[in-house]
């Protein structure tokens, strides 16, 4: 089958909070085969991988001048330093290293881009890139968003190229990627110490 003959949910009528994802044949496979668990016990796996994963993390709970203090879930505070090389070091600790290319697109051209955007993920067409999503609400006024994962944002060569690719597909204006540590720790665009996002191409 060619991946261009799946249906693409497009989110033009869809006006709430969820995300619209695409993912790559490979990788839903590979989950399929990995795991056969029903509903509840997908249910409690999650929530015990977002528990140890926060207990490393902890939540912010607001900023000290050059540093964010956090608490983690059983109630110890913490102080580190805002740098991008703490955020790097918690991010390898938690291995979470996931990141994505955010592009901005306007209501009316939403429906043809998320389509061009499905179809190179189905493809393949962006390396290691597996997945992407579209919000479902409007951002602002007109504007959508939609993100194109990378694996590992620590990786700037895999990452530059997947920005490549994008480039390859006509979107030429200036793109941002933001590493998905920076959203569990409350990292956005005020933040007076750390940009909010990690690079600009």
């Amino acid at each position: 089958m060619n991946p261009t003959d799946d249906k693409k949910e497009i989110p033009s009528k869809t006006m709430d909070k969820y995300w619209i994802h695409v993912q790559s044949r490979d990788t839903r496979n590979e989950e399929n085969n990995d795991e056969e668990l029903n509903d509840n016990e997908n249910i409690t796996k999650i929530i015990e991988e977002n528990k140890k994963f926060y207990d490393k993390i902890g939540r912010v709970i607001g900023e000290k001048k050059d540093k964010i203090q956090r608490i983690s879930l059983v109630g110890e505070e913490i102080i580190v330093p805002l740098t991008e090389d703490m955020i790097d070091k918690i991010a390898e600790e938690t291995n979470c290293k996931v990141g994505k290319w955010m592009l901005f697109i306007p209501e009316k051209e939403i429906d043809n881009i998320w389509e061009k955007i499905t179809i190179a993920v189905l493809n393949g067409d962006f390396g290691s890139c597996e997945s992407a999503k579209v919000a479902t609400a409007l951002l602002g006024k007109n504007i959508y968003v939609i993100c194109v994962y990378t694996p590992n944002y620590l990786d700037i060569n895999d990452v530059m190229n997947v920005r490549e690719k994008l480039r390859e597909l006509g979107f030429n204006q200036t793109l941002y990627y933001k590493p998905d540590i920076y959203t569990h720790l409350g990292i956005y665009s005020k933040n007076p110490y750390v940009k909010a996002s990690r690079y600009k191409s």
